[in-house]
């Protein structure tokens, strides 16, 4: 039995949207890793102390000799060019939920690429 004409359209959409999906996913997978990255920068601030030098990044492979204060204040971008100050407590729960807000979205993709990957499969089956 061969496919008719809206189930091989069906397979071609379904075969489209399991590619989005998986690039969506590695986008997922290197936010996520960014916001490991984040957390262990963190971590390795926090063991900084007054006075000790450090190179600060000023674009990519560019740095900065700076010289650490007391102040442990960062400043954190909220978007839309708006910079607060926030602790490493405050940083860190920021981190904390972006990263849950990511791994409930990588689910929800998950879910998405397992049921168009049956629908495919079953579509296979009916040929």
């Amino acid at each position: 039995m061969t496919l008719t004409k809206e189930q091989m359209f069906e397979a071609e959409l379904l075969n489209q949207q399991l590619q989005h999906i998986q690039e969506y996913m590695q986008r997922i997978d290197k936010q996520i890793a960014e916001v490991l990255a984040m957390r262990e920068a963190l971590a390795e601030f926090e063991k900084v102390a007054d006075g000790d030098e450090m190179l600060v990044p000023l674009a990519a492979g560019v740095f900065v000799k700076a010289r650490a204060t007391t102040d442990k204040t960062l400043q954190v971008n909220v978007g839309n060019g708006v910079v607060v100050p926030k602790n490493a407590d405050g940083v860190r729960a920021m981190l904390a939920e972006q990263m849950e807000d990511m791994r409930k979205y990588e689910e929800e993709l998950h879910k998405q690429f397992d049921q168009a990957l049956t629908r495919l499969q079953s579509i296979e089956k009916e040929a």
